[in-house]
């Protein structure tokens, strides 16, 4: 097997402990939410606003979750696909390619999902805060 072969088909190998990482923290803020959904549910009052906020937290960190989680496929079958078809290097190269560029693809998708669902954090959070605040001032009176 050529070095360059070795090299290219060890690239899109090297992402895979990253992408786990991103699948990891997502996957953590996504238990936090669920975890977030179940107290409101178990409220005697639950606000319907703040559920509706945090379904939609939820939605994006799934589809965020689903990219990474192909990424994480299409780099290690690119990578497999160089080593295994490292003689028909041509073959082997185009399909790699379109494995990789399909996985970068996926993790900007992801990525920008995860930016996006971090500010729909902060606004729960404000609603969170609104809510201590007005039942703050309902007890002064």
């Amino acid at each position: 097997m050529p070095v360059d072969i070795i090299h290219w088909w060890l690239m899109p190998i090297t992402v895979i402990p990253g992408l786990g990482m991103l699948i990891l923290s997502t996957s953590a803020r996504y238990i936090s939410v669920s975890e977030e959904m179940s107290e409101l549910a178990a409220q005697p009052d639950p606000q319907c606003a703040l559920a509706e906020a945090l379904m939609k937290r939820a939605n994006c960190l799934q589809q965020a979750l689903f990219a990474l989680y192909l990424a994480l496929t299409l780099f290690a079958a690119s990578g497999l696909v160089l080593a295994v078809f490292s003689q028909q290097a041509g073959h082997a190269f185009s399909i790699a390619t379109i494995f990789m560029v399909t996985g970068v693809v996926l993790l900007t998708y992801s990525s920008g999902h995860l930016a996006f669902e971090v500010f729909m954090s902060r606004r729960i959070l404000q609603n969170y805060r609104d809510k201590i605040i007005s039942t703050a001032e309902s007890h002064k009176i």
